[in-house]
């Protein structure tokens, strides 16, 4: 939070990243990814990255251990890049 609150974005953007409807946190994708690696989730792609105040290998930690802490350790995860195609992911 502390990245955001401390970076370029204007106050009402940072207003509405900052209420309960407006920003995805590495800590919810987190919890969303265990949730999903336990009802038999194997891989999971990561795209809820800002342009500044975010980056992949902060969502990549923080989803990661989560993951590791709740013995899914075998669940694939990658970021999906901000300015290019990402390789393709077969569901």
């Amino acid at each position: 939070m502390e990245t955001l609150r401390s970076g370029a974005y204007p106050y009402y953007l940072k207003e509405r990243i900052l209420g309960r409807s407006g920003h995805l946190s590495n800590d919810d994708a987190a919890q969303f990814a265990v949730s999903a690696a336990k009802n038999g989730v194997k891989d999971v792609l990561l795209a809820h990255l800002s342009h500044e105040n975010n980056t992949p290998a902060m969502a990549l930690n923080t989803v990661r251990q989560a993951l590791d802490r709740n013995g899914c350790t075998s669940v694939s995860l990658a970021v999906a890049p901000r300015s290019e195609p990402s390789p393709v992911h077969i569901l």
